[in-house]
């Protein structure tokens, strides 16, 4: 090889070096015992217990537990699984007090060899009595485990607890307790006009975290079914709102539909430079130092190392104002204009606080979903967004508002739509329902000419509405 081949070849592998070496490496799964977790409408469901990253096996003990103490769910049975029932391996499952003991011994007394990268030991099955309501959740815990492997030497294996939730399974259009190729029609046809309307179904639907059900949400929801894919996993879709230049920012990625707990990293593009992502919380922060609009992409690995990319695009600006407080979210009927702000308050570089004009981008209501609308403030070119609910309901009827000064008493009473379960202001729980779907809260926490946030939930815990109320 001639010295300028050698040369070559060294510039090459540098570059390549670089490359890789300017995406953060993500630690690969360890061995890990991992209880499933299962989203479910009926009153049993059965849970996976799986062996990830574990080459050889000579015993191991483990006791596993639902704390459950109202009795609304209770562990029924055990069945080993393929190799652990009686082939490979001995298993027994017992149960006392909600806690399953599970003990695997090696037939032959020493290692054997495991077939697969993941091998499931076997399913718990689980009851769920009708105190188990819409929208709970109970974890199953690993509580203890040992194992030993290869010249039965103790391995350490990592736990990752089990879940049971009340919910619409993700992928799940038809309430069917499961995604299915019918499902995903029932998709094309909304996108055709047929509109789903109910929020749970909706949102199960969505798989891919875009607010909006297309073609994508349907490929993903048969590749499912057909075993293609094991998971929704998803990295959840958001505009990003404009920096400023030499200005502290914030900004958070959220994975949605996989094992938490999730890891982020850049894996395309160039994060806007001086801010940094945090790759075990989605957080992006810090002051940028250079000007100009950025395009990148953020990967998520879950627990069980699965992945999902989407790419975000960004701008840095230089202006006076600092930042943009946000406004909350909007509902509209569809086909109806939505009531946004004229007006946004600011904060200038002299950290004074002031209102700017803001004109919004176009806003399509002919769809039901969650669209994000930018606006532009002022003429300084900061770029702000809110979110936009396009709903077929109105969830808030009516909110009567009563004050008694002399004891700084206030009165909200609020007629909402039957699909309405749940509400709070400013995150407390409005408990007291009257009846006729009007619920009543009376606080003196508030001062006259506050605002406060209210929220709508229906019976899953899925969001209906946010509404900021004067007082």
């Amino acid at each position: 090889m001639t010295k300028q081949l050698i040369i070559r070849a060294m510039t090459f592998i540098g570059m390549l070096f670089i490359l890789f070496s300017s995406v953060p490496a993500h630690a690969a799964l360890s061995s890990t015992l991992e209880i499933g977790e299962v989203r479910t409408l009926e009153n049993q469901v059965v849970l996976p217990v799986t062996l990830h990253k574990t080459s050889y096996l000579t015993s191991l003990q483990t006791k596993i537990s639902i704390p459950a103490k109202d009795g609304s769910v209770t562990i029924k049975s055990f069945e080993p699984n393929g190799s652990f029932a009686g082939n490979a391996f001995n298993t027994i499952g017992k149960i006392k007090n909600n806690e399953l003991t599970i003990d695997i011994l090696s037939t032959s007394g020493t290692a054997q060899r495991l077939n697969a990268t993941n091998e499931v030991i076997g399913y718990i099955t689980v009851a769920l009595s009708s105190r188990f309501t819409e929208g709970s959740e109970e974890v199953v815990t690993i509580n203890s485990l040992n194992a030993k492997g290869s010249q039965n030497k103790e391995i350490t294996l990592e736990k990752l607890d089990g879940k049971i939730e009340h919910q619409i399974p993700f992928g799940d259009v038809l309430g069917q307790n499961q995604p299915t190729a019918a499902g995903a029609m029932r998709i094309l046809q909304h996108i055709k006009g047929d509109s789903i309307t109910e929020q749970a179904a909706f949102l199960a639907a969505d798989v891919d975290g875009d607010g909006i059900l297309t073609q994508i949400d349907a490929q993903q929801i048969l590749d499912f079914t057909t075993g293609k894919s094991t998971s929704f996993l998803a990295v959840k879709a958001k505009e990003l709102d404009s920096a400023v230049l030499n200005s502290e920012y914030t900004a958070k990625f959220e994975g949605i539909h996989g094992r938490g707990p999730y890891k982020y990293t850049r894996v395309l593009g160039s994060l806007p430079t001086g801010l940094k992502l945090d790759d075990n919380t989605g957080n992006l922060t810090g002051k940028p130092t250079i000007a100009k609009s950025y395009t990148f992409t953020i990967r998520v690995t879950d627990a069980l190392d699965r992945t999902s990319d989407r790419q975000f695009t960004m701008d840095v600006i230089d202006s006076n104002i600092k930042s943009v407080a946000s406004v909350p979210p909007v509902n509209v009927k569809l086909h109806e204009k939505p009531a946004l702000p004229t007006e946004v308050t600011v904060t200038y570089s002299d950290k004074t606080i002031g209102k700017e004009k803001v004109v919004w981008d176009q806003v399509d209501t002919s769809k039901l979903g969650t669209f994000i609308v930018k606006g532009t403030v002022g003429d300084s070119g900061f770029k702000t967004s809110v979110e936009i609910h396009v709903v077929n309901q109105d969830y808030i009827h009516n909110i009567d508002v009563n004050y008694t000064q002399f004891m700084n008493i206030h009165t909200i009473v609020l007629n909402v739509a039957p699909s309405v379960y749940s509400i709070t202001i400013n995150d407390l729980p409005v408990n007291n329902y009257d009846g006729n779907n009007q619920f009543s809260y009376v606080t003196t926490s508030f001062t006259k000419g506050s605002k406060i946030i209210i929220r709508l939930y229906d019976r899953y815990g899925n969001l209906l509405e946010t509404k900021q109320q004067s007082l």
